[in-house]
């Protein structure tokens, strides 16, 4: 208990320091303020640039007009995230550094008076305590006590310990007190920052609600730069008619959209296909293409009676698709064999001049089913190409 004076001088001393440092914790909290607000004002303008595009872009003809209107959603979504931003930014001044730095300028004067009245109150209750105890002490001193003299000491006895208490009573209220208030002072700080996190958690939220919902669109829309639609095309020339009838044996053009992911993710390889195909059937097949189809994304035969090519080949596919696969001939390499269909997308039919063509014997070189031609393979040969069966 005697130590208690001391405790509480010891803990309005460390109180003064906490004071000087978060003075530096306001300054820090000033700069960083000045920071977000410059960010919320960059990319406002940044956003609004991109908005602006995008509404000169969806006014064109053509595919383009959705990615123009693709912009627009950026800047826009954006637009309502920074509305969330500035809420937390001005959170971050009214809700925080304002108040700490009132409370900074009132602490210090605070701990300072609680100390000073603390020491006061100790020493007089100190001075009462030590002129009880001189009584006693002198009291003692009388010789031949009387049973009245003895009373009386047993009196200032009793009042000496009632002193005594008082005093420890205000020892232990001003230790109290003392660590109360280093206790306010930190809850304070910590309080006030909350509602700042509140807000800032709100803006996060917002962000994560606002652009999840779309980015998923957003790549779906740009995951095909290099595949020009053919309406494009038509569009821009003033043509009202349309590319997919073409008939003839001209340059192909891709398809958007066609493709099996919808972001740029090369397909899983088919995990099953149906039983192998009758050699009548094939025997049909082989006598007409399908349609062509461009290659999206390489693929590398690990089976003989599997077609390898790269991007961008060109593909006669023949028949309908298997569990996946089709069985198709690589214009480039004149082999034939089967892919996963997904790998590939359809440009155009062919014509009936290209299928009398491909009626014609010989029609290509090579010496096996993977690598012969379509129309040079034998209804032998045909009968043994099924779909590839996975291990």
């Amino acid at each position: 208990m005697e130590q208690a004076p001391k405790l509480a001088g010891a803990t309005y001393k460390r109180l003064q320091d906490i004071v000087l440092d978060l003075r530096g914790v306001a300054t820090n909290a000033k700069a960083y303020h000045k920071a977000l607000q410059e960010l919320s004002s960059t990319s406002g303008k940044l956003f609004s640039s991109i908005q602006n595009i995008g509404a000169k872009v969806s006014s064109l003809t053509g595919s383009v007009s959705a990615l123009g209107e693709c912009l627009e959603q950026i800047g826009s979504s954006y637009r309502t995230i920074n509305a969330q931003l500035d809420n937390w930014v001005t959170s971050l001044e009214s809700d925080f550094i304002s108040p700490l730095e009132t409370r900074l300028k009132t602490a210090p004067k605070e701990y300072e008076n609680l100390l000073k009245t603390y020491k006061q109150d100790h020493y007089n209750k100190q001075v009462i305590v030590s002129k009880s105890h001189k009584k006693i002490v002198a009291y003692k001193k009388k010789k031949n006590m009387t049973s009245e003299d003895l009373a009386k000491e047993s009196q200032l006895q009793q009042a000496h310990s009632t002193y005594v208490e008082e005093r420890d009573t205000v020892r232990m209220q001003g230790l109290q007190q003392s660590l109360l208030e280093e206790r306010k002072l930190y809850c304070f700080v910590i309080d006030q920052y909350c509602v700042v996190v509140r807000n800032e958690i709100a803006w996060n939220a917002v962000s994560h609600q606002v652009l999840s919902s779309k980015v998923i669109e957003w790549a779906g829309l740009a995951s095909k730069p290099f595949i020009l639609p053919p309406r494009d095309v038509a569009e821009v020339l003033g043509s009202t008619d349309s590319t997919s009838d073409i008939e003839d044996d001209g340059p192909p053009v891709a398809r958007a959209g066609d493709d099996s992911d919808g972001e740029g993710r090369m397909p899983a390889l088919p995990m099953d296909s149906s039983p192998p195909a009758e050699a009548s059937d094939i025997q049909r097949k082989k006598t007409k293409v399908s349609y062509r189809t461009r290659a999206i994304f390489p693929h590398r035969a690990t089976a003989v009676d599997r077609l390898e090519f790269n991007s961008g080949d060109l593909i006669d596919a023949v028949g309908e698709a298997e569990g996946g696969w089709q069985f198709g001939e690589n214009i480039k390499t004149g082999k034939s064999g089967w892919f996963p269909a997904d790998f590939v997308e359809k440009l155009w039919k062919p014509s009936p001049d290209a299928q009398r063509r491909r009626r014609q014997p010989g029609g290509g070189g090579g010496d096996s089913v993977h690598s012969g031609s379509i129309a040079s393979l034998q209804a032998s040969d045909w009968s043994r190409i099924s779909p590839p069966q996975m291990a």
